[in-house]
């Protein structure tokens, strides 16, 4: 699967900006990379950063012998980070995983950024 984000500024036009983190909530997967990529000012030159997934199973009531499973929620969510790097006063993002057989769900992007010098 392959996302990528439209190009969004970074609060201020006249401003650069770097960012600082880039955190993702994905519901699903199972030991599984995310490749997490960013580029700015409508470069097609990205930056990257591969972050995994943790081996993860969930056991649901009913499912398991008694004193063999563990019972979870039912779901599994994980909130994954990847250190920025570069300055730009726009930016895109982008998110690329091989799924196989594990399903996974975007649930929030979150960029966070620090503001640099006047253009």
């Amino acid at each position: 699967m392959e996302y990528y984000t439209n190009n969004a500024d970074l609060g201020n036009d006249g401003q650069t900006s770097i960012i600082k983190k880039i955190k993702v909530l994905v519901v699903g997967g199972s030991n599984q990379a995310i490749s997490i990529f960013w580029g700015y000012d409508f470069s097609s030159s990205y930056q990257s950063q591969t972050v995994s997934i943790p081996t993860q199973a969930v056991s649901e009531y009913g499912i398991g012998e008694y004193n063999i499973a563990e019972y979870a929620t039912g779901i599994i969510l994980e909130e994954l980070t990847a250190y920025g790097s570069g300055s730009g006063k726009v930016v895109q993002t982008g998110f690329e995983i091989n799924i196989n057989g594990s399903p996974i769900s975007f649930q929030k992007i979150e960029i966070q950024t620090k503001t640099g010098k006047l253009a």
